[in-house]
């Protein structure tokens, strides 16, 4: 018989099938993966293999083998980050809407819905629990990245006690300039939650223990935003106490915006009718019912007015007053028929129901005039004793002696000319301080015109009832003695505003003798406040007027020197250089930025902070930075508080998140979302994070589930 050859595997047939493989059973076989069998070819060779793969059983697993994912599906690839995205970026949305973290339940399911044939819809799987998670990666990355720049940077710190009834949290917001988007940032840093009473010393220590525990400085920290309450400003026992007793120079500053209406709400009291109770009783008296509006509805259109609701007005909202009165005066007419039809029927006439003056008429007279006139006996003027000014009174009586009704007391109020006079005088002037107060509000860092600002808002009231020579001859606004009647204008020289102005014209004489008493009492006794309490002139916010790109030409470098000296961390200066030098070379750029010429792009810029920024950019012919070290002095200044106005948009979030309908959530949740929410810049749906987030994102479920487990 002849010699049998057999054939043996060749590496060739696994370049020409890929599924072929070199078997371990010997070399007369081959390995096929896709059916996991060994294929004999020791006869055929090739040709065995190509008979295989043509088999029923081999199509057969190359057709399941398609329809089943891969292994690797199941897992995240690390460079696909479309999923992760996208739950960061839902996350966001739930975030923004302060809508509840259960919500995330239904999003998942609701997407693939939406977008059957995507990709990433399918493998969206981002619930409650993992929604939490990413929140708190979220807050941990962000407040990461603050402290590490609060650790070597100057900056403002601002708090005040939270609205929420649950616990008693004291945000911290830190104010500080971001190189990045060039301009001056606040940023909530944390939500501790003060356990004990809220004192002044507490408080205090509840800030200092936080800043220690992230390894900040307080030295860092040049100034304390606050409201104006004792606890937190008090320099005996207050926050501002406790601050103070570790960074000596620290700056206090008080909410200017809270001052200015302070100082409008004292003023408007000083009247004899108590206007904002009667807006507040007109509303009520309408909110809740159905039927009157519909019945002032037909009115409005009888007196072709319009369909306008009646403004609620808050004591505690800075620009409410304005707006509710100027509905108020619009509706005026409407209104006054309203009441009238709503009054009951009696036997006495209308005529015989008057609400009296909080005094009698020669009370009242010789009241305004104790108030406006200087006492000789006293260092100051009676009026700043608000306890001498007369009550409201509250309750109105007919003649016969029987209280009123509300209808009755709110048609009296409207069927005054009086009324209405004093009603258009508190609409013209209330803008003044209104105007002030948006100002102030602003984002942007305003402490460069603070002090600019409070003195023409002081000038300009001093102008409509005191004589304009005595205001000119007088250097120190301040001290013009607006209260004595001699420095005083005449009744008809009074600036009480148009509107008002025509109505008193036609008013008896013992009624405009009285209503001009009661302005001039009105505008003592807003000069009053606003002189002892308002930071006119201060140290701080007139050396700060340096910051101001557009005064530095009339500005000396003791302005600077003023805040150098208090806080040496504005003085950046290298390793080599000692104090003196450093502080040579900020005058030395200061001096050169008094004669130049600025560039367009820094004069087309209005806010102040990125006008400092844009020169800090500027270079010399060398191709060194001209203006850096003045131009971080500068933008240190900027970020003093000029207001508690930012502060407050934050705090007020509180009630925003912690609702009815997640009242279970945790303060560490809670400060997890807010910090979260106030990192978001953009709108949810804009918002982009970085490969690194996006790493840290994807373990954010394990690591939140191991640290519940530790715990």
């Amino acid at each position: 018989m002849s010699k049998q050859y057999n054939q043996v595997y060749l590496d060739s047939y696994t370049k020409q099938f890929r599924c072929i493989k070199k078997s371990r059973k010997g070399s007369h076989f081959a390995f096929c993966s896709v059916c996991c069998i060994d294929i004999k070819v020791a006869h055929g060779g090739i040709s065995d293999i190509k008979d295989h793969i043509k088999s029923k059983r081999h199509v057969d697993f190359i057709k399941i083998q398609e329809k089943t994912p891969k292994m690797e599906t199941f897992f995240n690839s690390g460079d696909n980050t479309d999923i992760i995205n996208a739950e960061c970026l839902a996350t966001c949305f739930l975030l923004e809407h302060n809508l509840p973290i259960a919500v995330a339940d239904h999003i998942g399911p609701l997407v693939r819905r939406m977008f059957p044939k995507s990709e990433t819809a399918k493998k969206y799987a981002c619930g409650r629990t993992k929604t939490t998670a990413i929140i708190e990666k979220m807050s941990q990355v962000n407040k990461r990245s603050l402290v590490d720049l609060l650790q070597n940077r100057v900056f403002t710190i601002a708090t005040d006690g939270s609205n929420d009834s649950d616990s008693q949290l004291y945000p911290i917001v830190i104010t500080y300039f971001d190189s990045q988007e060039s301009k001056i940032e606040n940023k909530l840093l944390s939500v501790p939650v003060l356990s004990g009473h809220s004192t002044g010393l507490n408080i205090g220590n509840l800030l200092l223990t936080t800043l220690q525990s992230m390894n900040i400085d307080i030295k860092n920290c040049i100034a304390l935003g606050a409201d104006n309450a004792p606890v937190m400003i008090g320099h005996k026992s207050g926050v501002a106490a406790v601050l103070k007793s570790k960074n000596q120079e620290l700056i206090v500053i008080g909410c200017i915006c809270h001052l200015i209406n302070l100082a409008a709400e004292k003023a408007t009291n000083s009247l004899p009718v108590a206007i904002e109770d009667y807006l507040i009783d007109i509303f009520y008296y309408l909110e809740k019912s159905a039927k009157r509006k519909e019945e002032l509805k037909e009115l409005q259109s009888l007196y072709d007015v319009g369909h306008q609701k009646i403004l609620k007005h808050v004591c505690t909202r800075w620009l409410s007053l304005g707006k509710s009165l100027n509905r108020l005066l619009e509706q005026w007419e409407p209104l006054m028929r309203f009441f009238k039809d709503r009054i009951k029927q009696r036997d006495e006439s209308l005529e015989m129901y008057r609400i009296p003056l909080k005094t009698s008429k020669k009370e009242h007279t010789a009241t305004c005039e104790e108030n406006i006139q200087p006492s000789s006996s006293k260092k100051r003027p009676s009026s700043y004793n608000q306890k001498q000014l007369p009550k409201k009174m509250k309750v109105a009586y007919s003649s016969k002696g029987s209280s009123l009704t509300k209808e009755e007391r709110v048609f009296m109020f409207l069927s005054s000319d009086t009324n209405k006079a004093y009603s258009l005088f508190l609409a013209y002037i209330i803008p003044i301080f209104e105007r002030s107060n948006v100002i102030l509000q602003s984002g942007a860092p305003k402490i460069h015109i603070l002090n600019s600002l409070l003195v023409d808002m002081l000038k300009e009231i001093l102008s409509k009832f005191v004589i304009p020579a005595i205001i000119k001859n007088c250097a120190i606004l301040t001290e013009v003695k607006y209260a004595d009647r001699c420095n005083q204008k005449n009744d008809d020289e009074l600036i009480i505003g148009s509107a008002a102005l025509k109505i008193v014209k036609q008013l008896k004489e013992d009624e405009k003798e009285i209503f001009y008493l009661s302005i001039r009492q009105f505008y003592v006794t807003c000069c009053n406040y606003m002189r002892h309490k308002f930071p006119i002139n201060s140290d701080v916010l007139k050396h700060a007027e340096v910051s101001d790109i557009s005064k530095i030409c009339n500005k000396s470098f003791s302005d600077i020197d003023f805040f150098l000296s208090k806080f040496p961390i504005m003085l950046s200066r290298r390793e080599d250089e000692t104090e003196d030098e450093a502080r040579d070379k900020i005058q030395s750029e200061f001096c050169s930025l008094q004669v130049m010429d600025f560039p367009e792009d820094v004069n087309n810029e209005e806010r102040m902070d990125r006008k400092w920024a844009l020169l800090s950019k500027v270079t010399s012919a060398d191709g060194i930075l001209k203006y850096n070290r003045l131009c971080n002095v500068m933008l240190s200044i900027l970020t003093i508080p000029h207001s508690n106005a930012e502060c407050e948009r934050i705090f007020s979030s509180v009630k925003k998140t912690r609702t009815q309908f997640r009242s279970s959530l945790s303060d560490e949740n809670l400060e997890n979302i807010l910090i979260a929410k106030n990192m978001i810049k953009d709108n949810c749906f804009d918002q982009k994070f970085d490969t690194e987030f996006l790493k840290t994102a994807k373990s954010a479920t394990y690591t939140h589930n191991l640290q519940l487990t530790n715990n």
